[in-house]
């Protein structure tokens, strides 16, 4: 095809406006999840067809004249996650902007462990984000700062895992810089109707604990659906423990959103963050990190 003629794909979407209609064009295409190119038309002198595609067209180019210009076209990379950013040749862990159904959504990548490309949901490194006091609405939400602290939110990992198939890796550190990690080939979040129900498997390396949380649903101080037996409340059960909300079972044989403890020696069960299989639960853990990956990249 010659170089900035009209592509013969039809579009997947279409709107007319009568001004403004490079910043509405645009605007749009910025928040459509597979807008890639777009295509603007005069129709007549007060009327724009404005012309979505989901493929790019490096054929197209911006013109300068714009008695000439018949059409525009610009290339919208789209960042679906971290795996997006890190193929365009991001290296550096840190904040990314990434586009989801919702929107536009800044979040974690990891771009050290396991070839990169990882997205962060949860992070705990100093204490300086209490995890005890969100309750449902919190936790579906998400809180803290990407750049220390954080639970990115329920209603975003079930956005993001529902769509495609995605991996998980955890990982933790303790006070003594030991390390330990794994990694399973199955995570997904289901809705809120659902209770985010997290379902997962496929261990495949590592150190595990987190299959014992595979199938149960979210609890929040205000939202007790744990497998606790003896009326008992794994979220609740006593304060001095602060745990935060989690896929609780009956109790936990991995938890990392428990209240922050300075060293690791706590002294009574469950009271830290804590890896059941890695150490006993009197101990607690420096900082934690949970991120996911989509499967087919």
């Amino acid at each position: 095809m010659a170089r900035n003629s009209k592509p013969l794909e039809p579009p997947y979407e279409v709107a007319e406006f009568v001004k403004f209609a490079d910043q509405k064009c645009f605007t749009i295409c910025h928040f459509e999840l597979k807008c890639v190119a777009l295509l603007i038309e005069k129709v007549t002198e007060l009327k724009f067809q404005c012309s979505l595609y989901d493929r790019s067209f490096h054929y197209l180019t911006m013109t300068s004249n714009p008695i000439e210009s018949v059409f525009h076209s610009k290339y919208f990379p789209i960042f679906r996650d971290c795996v997006d950013h890190y193929k365009a040749g991001a290296r550096e862990s840190g904040v990314y902007q990434i586009t989801l159904a919702s929107g536009l959504k800044d979040v974690r990548c990891n771009m050290d462990n396991d070839g990169g490309g990882w997205l962060v949901f949860q992070r705990r490194m100093d204490g300086s984000v209490d995890f005890y006091q969100p309750q449902w609405e919190g936790y579906k939400n998400g809180f803290g700062e990407l750049s220390g602290e954080f639970w990115l939110g329920n209603e975003f990992l079930h956005q993001i895992t529902s769509s495609e198939k995605h991996e998980v890796y955890i990982h933790a550190g303790r006070f003594s810089n030991e390390t330990k990690y794994a990694k399973y080939g199955y995570f997904e979040v289901k809705s809120e109707a659902d209770k985010y129900q997290l379902l997962g498997g496929d261990f495949m390396e590592g150190t595990d604990s987190l299959s014992y949380h595979f199938g149960q649903f979210f609890s929040t101080r205000d939202k007790d659906y744990d497998n606790c037996v003896s009326y008992c409340s794994c979220i609740a059960r006593n304060l001095n423990y602060k745990r935060g909300g989690f896929w609780y079972n009956n109790c936990a044989q991995i938890f990392f959103n428990g209240f922050y403890q300075p060293q690791e020696t706590v002294g009574l069960q469950f009271k830290g963050i804590f890896w059941n299989d890695w150490l006993a639960q009197a101990k607690s853990l420096k900082w934690t990190e949970m991120m996911i990956r989509r499967v087919n990249h």
